[in-house]
Formats: structure tokens, C-alpha cells, sequence
């Protein structure tokens, strides 16, 4: 708690302060990662290795999410936290976030870790440092990020299965919207198995 309130200052907005705190947390987050296998960093549009096959993994993970929007009836495209901008879906982004670790990070890290992913033929080289998935190493991103959505959970103390639990919150969050819930409660990452 205390480095939060460190990185609070007084006079600047809401959403600049939890800029500010993302980013500190990021840091920490994928500066651990980069202590237990070596890559340059999170780079959003990154074409080395790691970030391409994360990046291909939000993909799937967006495309889920902006499908349990549309079936709840939210507007994907009128965010809370992400700016709204012609043709970015701001509410998927925004509910992308509480789901980024515990189904694609946690996906496809191992992957690396255990070199089951990073090989010769999970990629294809672009340019002498920049590199996309091959069709064999997509397979592979894909199926991890598939089995982690299909796997039980337990949520609310129920057993369910993860992809459900992003249904789930759409809905949660439609109902925090419409005044019916007080309040929106992230997932709570403990109570993963």
C-alpha cells in the first residue's frame, strides 16, 4: 500500500493517478517475468518472439470478452477507463484487463518457460529482430489460451468454468450500469485454482 500512495500526488485527475499506478504495477510485473526467462519487456505492438505470441493470446482473449459484451448488451466501444477512439472497442479493453494474467499470461508464459513455445518452427522471421507466430506455434497459443478458458474455476464459491466467469462479469457489470449492484467487484485472482 505504501508504494500506491507514493505514486499519488496531489492535483492531478482520477484517471492520471490510476495511469500512473498501472504503470508502476506493470513494470513490477513483467520485470519479475523477465527475471525467470529473458525477453525485451512488454511491448504492445512488439514483433520479438514473446510479445507476438502474448499479443496473438489478447486476441483471443479480446475476442471473447467483446462477445460477452455483445450478448449482454453493452456497448463495447463506450469504455470507463480506456478512451473511446473510432474503431477501439474502450469497454472490452477495459474488462480485458482483470482477465490479461489469469487466462493468457498464465497461458502462455509456461509455454516459454518449459520451451514447448520459442522454437524454430513456432515462428517465422520477419526481419532480422522481429518475428511472427507460424501456423504451428499459433496452434500452440491457441491451445493453451483455450484450455485455461475451459478450465474450473472456483468463483463465488461455485465451480465454473474460467470463460463462463468472463460472462459473468459482463453481466455483473451490466447490472452495476443499470443500478441493480451497487458495486463492481473485479475477479478476485485467489480464488483461482
Amino acid at each position: 500500500m505504501r508504494k500506491t500512495i507514493d505514486l499519488i500526488h496531489p492535483g492531478t485527475g482520477a484517471r492520471e493517478q490510476l495511469l500512473g499506478v498501472e504503470g508502476f504495477i506493470a513494470e513490477k510485473y513483467w520485470g519479475s517475468l523477465r527475471q525467470l526467462h529473458p525477453f525485451p519487456g512488454r511491448i504492445p505492438q512488439g514483433r520479438d518472439k514473446f510479445n507476438s505470441a502474448i499479443n496473438y493470446g489478447y486476441g483471443i482473449l479480446y475476442n471473447e470478452v467483446e462477445r460477452a459484451c455483445l450478448y449482454i448488451g453493452l456497448d463495447p466501444y463506450l469504455g470507463l477507463y480506456h478512451s473511446e477512439r473510432y474503431g477501439k472497442p474502450a469497454l472490452v479493453l477495459d474488462l480485458v484487463e482483470e482477465f490479461r494474467v489469469p487466462v493468457v499470461d498464465s497461458a502462455i508464459f509456461p509455454l516459454f518457460l518449459s520451451k514447448q513455445l520459442g522454437g524454430r518452427g513456432d515462428f517465422e522471421k520477419v526481419s532480422p529482430t522481429e518475428y511472427r507466430l507460424s501456423p504451428e506455434g499459433k496452434a500452440k497459443v491457441v491451445e493453451a489460451v483455450f484450455n485455461r478458458l475451459n478450465q474450473i474455476v472456483v468463483w463465488n464459491r461455485k465451480k465454473r468454468v474460467l470463460k463462463d466467469v468472463v460472462s459473468d462479469q459482463s453481466q455483473h457489470l451490466s447490472r452495476y450500469f443499470l443500478g441493480s449492484e451497487s458495486v463492481y467487484t473485479p475477479l478476485e485472482l485467489s480464488l483461482l485454482l
